[in-house]
């Protein structure tokens, strides 16, 4: 379908169809949120797993970085999303609604320390990352996407992984 632009947030269970051109999948536009707050992510999560439980799950965290300083900051109230505010988010969920992520990627610089990696030790089996500043198109979803749509149940965490990394190690070098 097609929408109009928005200047708030949006959420959306992407489907797989025959474009690569545009995102077809319609999104539910919700009031602005604060991106720098946990309760954000969480309920984020908490809403995916209702309205599209899974077996296996990714959460892929797109934006500014400032490493182990923040996450993601959200501009608009200035407020950062710490790295310990994450892991204590994911590790309540695992916790008090068994919902244990297999894949955590952050498309943000300087993502991929090792120190940061640590801090996330507990959040995911995998953690993907940028050691160093990343720029905005330097990781695509598409071939791994396109994977998940062919082989929904054969790929694993790691192989997924390991493709995401492939992708963004052709795309960066272009």
């Amino acid at each position: 379908g097609e929408q109009a632009k928005w200047n708030t947030t949006g959420r959306s269970i992407l489907r797989s169809d025959n474009t690569t051109k545009w995102i077809s999948s319609d999104f539910e536009v919700l009031e602005e949120k604060n991106m720098g707050d946990p309760t954000t992510v969480t309920e984020f999560i908490q809403w995916a797993n209702r309205v599209a439980p899974a077996e296996n799950q990714a959460l892929f965290i797109h934006g500014h970085s400032l490493g182990l300083g923040s996450i993601i900051t959200d501009n608009e109230v200035n407020a950062p999303l710490h790295v310990d505010e994450l892991a204590a988010s994911l590790e309540q969920l695992k916790t008090d609604e068994s919902i244990d992520l297999e894949l955590l990627r952050m498309d943000g610089c300087l993502t991929g320390t090792l120190e940061l990696a640590y801090e996330l030790k507990d959040s995911a089996q995998f953690t993907i990352g940028s050691e160093q500043i990343s720029g905005a198109g330097s990781g695509t979803y598409r071939s791994h996407a396109q994977s998940l749509d062919r082989y929904p149940y054969e790929a694993d965490a790691r192989d997924l992984a390991s493709s995401m990394i492939e992708d963004f190690k052709i795309n960066y070098s272009q």
